[in-house]
């Protein structure tokens, strides 16, 4: 099973753990206290950041992995590896200051969003 994880930008310490996808989660989305994940399981879910649960499996399965999601309330978005989306850097999260990316190898960066900011701000690495 694959988890997302939740971590805090002060302490560096996982504060939740989402489960609940089969296949490896390749995308992210937030809106307030809404994730939304999608994963090579064909699968997207909605997720409750503060009580760490899933609030939703959306009716529809993709016929191939899904490569990218976008909440915009109160619909969601995603595309598949079939469809017209191609993805070539994955972004797990951007906003007026900050930018989260990951790596196969399951660590995520945090990046300043400021123009004069250079290096990486602090890595998580997930659990073997």
């Amino acid at each position: 099973h694959a988890h997302a994880r939740c971590w805090s930008l002060k302490t560096g310490a996982c504060t939740v753990l989402l489960s609940g996808h089969t296949g490896t989660i390749t995308c992210l989305d937030a809106h307030t206290d809404h994730l939304v994940s999608g994963a090579k399981d064909c699968r997207v879910k909605v997720w409750n950041l503060r009580k760490g649960k899933c609030l939703k499996h959306l009716r529809w399965k993709h016929s191939s992995a899904v490569l990218c999601v976008k909440v915009t309330r109160p619909l969601v978005y995603s595309g598949c590896a079939k469809g017209l989306v191609k993805i070539s850097v994955k972004c797990l999260f951007l906003d007026r200051w900050h930018l989260l990316s990951g790596d196969a190898e399951g660590r995520v960066k945090a990046w300043s969003a400021h123009p004069d900011a250079s290096g990486c701000l602090i890595t998580f690495t997930h659990p073997v």
